[in-house]
């Protein structure tokens, strides 16, 4: 009844995953701030968490190029 997901290798080889070296410029400055995001995200307090979950969401998104469609199926 209560499972968990688990990330297999065999599952996520074939996800595309963009080269921030193959980018334009405005592509790897998204990068840069995905990882300062993250940062934040893994040192921030429960109440800050969710709002910067969503700002990291919205970077990926704009990074994979999501339309509005996309965007809203993954409840961005």
């Amino acid at each position: 009844k209560h499972g968990f997901a688990m990330l297999e290798p065999t599952y996520i080889k074939g996800l595309p995953t963009p080269s921030p070296y193959q980018e334009s410029v405005a592509k790897r400055k998204l990068v840069l701030d995905i990882i300062q995001l993250v940062k934040k995200r893994i040192l921030s307090s429960k109440n800050d968490s969710l709002v910067l979950e969503k700002r990291i969401d919205n970077c990926v998104a704009e990074l994979y190029n999501l339309n509005s469609v996309e965007k809203s199926f993954l409840n961005i």
